[in-house]
């Protein structure tokens, strides 16, 4: 059986990525690893790189699929392209691959189903049989195809499995792995498949012109005025009740309750567990995150100061509704529980009202009425409309989309009763969408069609043309099914007669006149057309699904990412619609549900990265404060039906068949505020107050003011050289002149009128000349200094013998961010330079050491009768913090503090643990050089 199987070859020229991912898999295997594990998306060969795989492994295996007919594409998928080296397979009866464990094929494909029948004890008597016939054949490869099923009893099933096979070797495929499963889910799958070997991005698949490009893109909403009008009236108790905590109570009966932000400061400089055990101050934020961050937020908010408190980049974010519930549940719990228990309840009823459930000691966010309002809102039947209307606009005939909800008609009941007279009880399903574009009059003639497990509708103006085509369809299959219409409302329900329908037949009709362009427009629910349904045609998706787990979300967005051959430069839109009320706390819950959704995939930016999380969308989407949110709404609104209309251009920036190196780096991205960018050379004017940590000039370098100072130096005593000699020819003139010597005067007074013009004309000096790039010099000169100092570090990890040296890579969005990653760099080393930039630019708290950096102000005058005029002012210290990475040692420091003399000029090093260096620290903390937005991003190159 082993010799059989290892006379055939795979006919298929593997790609890059492809030859990556198995040579991974296979070195892990020869360095003894018995579980495997891949992940990669539709339209990768998962299925290939499976049976290579196996063939290369070169023992007898079993496959396991959660389906007959995923089943069934293994065996399709060998016969297509395995190739008989030695004409075998002619000489012997036997077949490499099959379905059936009695004829002990090579390769044999099966079921889970058929591996995990229960018994009455444990597993079915049959399977044990199954198990030991497997095991005494010689089976000792087993492919997990679509392994993120394996939970629960299929998982103990498949363990049971592989622990009868000795020496087995474990291979797990899928496209999505189980992210934000229950952890002992996760963990009983992680134990069976064993941590991610290698994950083929869908990128690097894009690039090889294998899947589809695409855009993700957002159409914000607000909320009809009586869905406002609800979500308002919710926050209202909890609103009061903030101010009541804050206020002293004018119950003098009463004893003095702390107020909310007293408590919360008090907590932080004594911070302890629920238990009452002293938290360490340098343990806090690693300890209790979410409290203090919560705490720290809310004190920031308030307008207190919070030098003495512990610092982390996340405290510069408004709090958030989930900050509020955290604060209130500690503060609730330790005070209002025992000393006012009214005041308590008012604060739990509060809180349900926005979701929230107090249990084991904190207030737990639970899907309440205010989600389901933002999710299922009436005004993103709007939003479709228009989204449609665009695409058909820019498409026409050619427009295939894709509407998915999460529902046919109508919620759970006791949704249905939360919301009852604010949301119709059909919303958020997509009966009420058909409803909606089958009574507009502008998409009327659209070819809308809805389908469902048990429903089959088309609109009334579009029925006769999808059932002639329907007819047509069954006729050429030689199926016997009456079709019969029934009118309702502005459409046309369809059923059929005959023992062939049902709905896995008329899903097939629809996907294949969808795929004809006879239907321009599917709506549907994700359990339909989720995971195994596939239409290539398909290049709209509008996500109506409240769903944000990465199983799901990774099934919805591969919807559109089909490759179509009939469309070589097809450019998929997937279309998100958010329902907002940014001015409110809990308005934010669906932009927080897109974040969830977009968390772990990766897209096309503005500038042509590509990037993970919600941030390729937009960078509004990332940061955003509520005043941001309301000024910025209808612009995102129109840059996103402008980038709906450049597939074009989408498909031009994905560079597909274009190299790539197949690495995800970490950048940072900077939002700085254009008058930072511009900052001139003057000092900042003393305006009293505390002192203010002077701002980094980013268009100023020092070692370029150094050397102009020493030009302009130069260039000043040359001209006043030649303003004496000037005069000297004026004064030789008139005395020739007065000694009687006209011609000699004349001559004299001639070269001193040509001198004195010569000098007037002189330019103005500016010997140094600084390098024109996207970024400000100052930046630039930084993050290549601190790239030089990372790569010389040879006890880090990152740590390569001969490298290549890198050099920083700048892009810029289009609101003016810019953003920064080590191009070319392995995922150590990119890493390591965006966490330690990022720590440059922190506001300066505990750092060991400071970098002095000296902003030298030059005032060069022009005088019209007199020699140039040049002042020198004292030079103004701007301190950044060192990373904590060259802060362990003196030697460290020093060698960063060199590679930044080199590229950013003269600087001091101070260590903060001395007077120079406290002094510094003392005077500036809390406070830094950069007043920047930084957003740690991820990028694939």
């Amino acid at each position: 059986m082993d010799a059989l199987f290892g006379t055939f070859e795979l006919a298929v020229d593997f790609h890059p990525y492809q030859q990556e991912a198995l040579s991974t898999l296979l070195n892990a295997r020869a360095e003894g690893q018995r579980r495997l594990h891949l992940v990669a998306p539709p339209g990768s060969g998962k299925t290939l790189l499976g049976l290579e795989m196996a063939r290369r492994l070169g023992q007898p295996a079993v496959i396991l699929s959660p389906n007959t007919v995923i089943q069934q594409q293994w065996v399709q998928s060998f016969e297509a392209k395995a190739v008989d080296l030695d004409g075998l397979r002619q000489s012997q009866e036997q077949q490499v691959i099959d379905t059936d464990p009695t004829r002990r094929p090579p390769l044999l494909s099966l079921t889970y189903q058929k591996v995990s029948v229960k018994g009455t004890e444990g597993l079915h008597d049959n399977v044990e049989d199954l198990f030991e016939q497997l095991a005494e054949a010689g089976y000792r490869t087993l492919i997990l195809d679509e392994c993120h099923h394996l939970l629960a009893h299929w998982a103990h099933a498949v363990q049971h499995f592989s622990e009868r096979l000795e020496d087995s070797v474990l291979l797990g495929l899928t496209a999505t792995l189980p992210l934000g499963r229950a952890p002992r889910d996760l963990a009983v799958y992680l134990k069976l498949i064993g941590p991610v070997d290698y994950e083929i991005l869908a990128p690097a698949v894009i690039r090889e012109g294998h899947l589809a490009p695409f855009q993700d893109l957002v159409y914000l909403v607000r909320p009809t005025e009586l869905e406002s009008r609800f979500v308002a009236r919710s926050h209202r108790a909890l609103h009061q009740l903030l101010r009541q905590l804050e206020a002293p109570s004018e119950d003098t009966r009463q004893p003095a309750l702390p107020s909310l932000s007293f408590w919360a400061e008090n907590w932080l400089l004594e911070p302890h567990d629920a238990k009452g055990q002293v938290i360490p101050a340098s343990e806090l934020l690693s300890r209790m995150p979410d409290r203090a961050i919560a705490c720290l937020r809310y004190l920031n908010q308030q307008g207190l100061d919070l030098q003495h408190l512990p610092w982390c980049p996340e405290l510069e974010d408004p709090p958030a509704l989930e900050d509020l519930a955290e604060l209130l549940g500690a503060y609730g719990n330790e005070v209002l529980a025992d000393q006012a228990p009214e005041q308590w309840q008012q604060l739990r009823e509060a809180l349900a009202e926005l979701g929230y459930r107090f249990q084991q000691g904190r207030f737990r966010l639970r899907q309440g009425a205010i989600d389901q309002v933002l999710a299922f809102s009436a005004a993103k039947l709007r939003a479709v409309g228009e989204i449609l209307q665009l695409e058909q606009a820019h498409l026409g005939e050619q427009l295939c989309a894709l509407i998915l909800t999460d529902f046919e008609s109508t919620h759970a009941a006791g949704q249905r009763a939360a919301t009852a007279g604010v949301l119709d009880p059909e919303a958020g399903g997509a009966l009420a969408v058909m409803r909606y574009l089958c009574a507009d009059n502008a998409l009327r003639e659209l070819s809308a069609v809805l389908v469902t497990g048990q429903t089959l509708l088309c609109s009334a103006v579009c029925a006769p043309d999808f059932v002639a085509a329907a007819q047509a369809w069954l006729a050429e299959r030689d199926l016997v099914v009456s079709l019969q219409q029934t009118p309702i409302d502005d459409f046309v329900q369809i059923s059929g007669q005959g023992s062939a329908w049902r709905s896995a037949l008329y899903l097939a009709l629809v996907t294949d006149l969808l795929e004809q362009g006879a239907i321009n427009c599917l709506i549907g629910t994700r359990a339909l057309l989720g995971e195994g349904w596939n239409c290539k045609a398909l290049n709209t998706l509008i996500d109506l699904t409240a769903v944000t787990s990465y199983v799901a979300v990774n099934q919805i967005r591969g919807r559109t990412l089909r490759h179509d051959a009939r469309y070589p430069l097809k450019v998929a839109n997937n279309w998100d619609v958010v329902a907002l009320l940014p001015e409110l706390e809990g308005g934010l819950r669906d932009l927080q549900r897109l974040g969830q959704k977009h968390a772990h995939f990766y897209g096309l930016c503005d500038d042509g990265r590509i990037e993970k999380g919600v941030g390729h969308v937009d960078t509004a989407f990332e940061k955003l404060s509520e005043r941001d949110l309301l000024q910025q709404w209808e612009a995102i609104n129109h840059k996103m039906c402008q980038q709906a209309a450049g597939r074009l251009a989408a498909y031009t920036a994905w560079g597909v068949g274009k190299p790539y190196h197949n690495r995800q780096l970490s950048g940072l991205q900077l939002k700085i505020s254009p008058e930072l960018l511009a900052l001139s050379a003057a000092p900042q004017a003393n305006t009293g107050g505390p002192r203010r940590l002077p701002a980094l000039r980013l268009q100023q370098l020092p070692r370029v003011q150094q050397a102009r100072q020493v030009a302009l130096t130069l260039q000043v005593q040359r001209q006043r050289q030649g303003f004496v000699a000037v005069q000297l020819l004026g004064w030789g003139g008139l005395l020739a002149l007065l000694g009687s010597q006209p011609l000699l005067a004349l001559l004299w007074l001639g070269l001193w009128q040509g001198g004195w013009w010569q000098w007037k004309q002189r330019p103005q000096p500016d010997p140094v000349d600084e390098t024109d790039t996207l970024a400000p010099p100052l930046l630039v000169a930084l993050a290549q200094g601190l790239c030089q100092a990372l790569q010389a570090l040879e006890d880090e990890p990152f740590w390569r013998d001969g490298a290549q040296a890198l050099q920083p890579g700048w892009s810029q969005r289009r609101d003016g961010s810019l953003r920064v990653a080590l191009s070319g760099a392995d995922s150590l080393l990119s890493e390591a330079f965006a966490r330690d930039l990022g720590e440059m630019l922190e506001p300066l708290a505990e750092q060991r050491y400071l970098l002095g950096i000296p902003q030298l102000t030059l005032q060069h005058t022009r005088q019209r009768f007199f020699a140039d005029k040049l002042t020198f002012t004292e030079p103004e210290w701007v301190y950044l913090p060192l990373p904590r990475r060259f802060a362990r040692s003196r030697g460290r420091a020093e060698a960063l503090a060199s590679a930044l003399r080199e590229t950013l000029g003269p600087l001091e090093l101070l260590y903060t643990r001395q007077p120079g260096g406290q002094a510094a620290l003392e005077s500036y903390r809390r406070q830094r050089a950069l007043p920047a937005r930084l957003q740690p991003v991820e990028i694939w190159e």
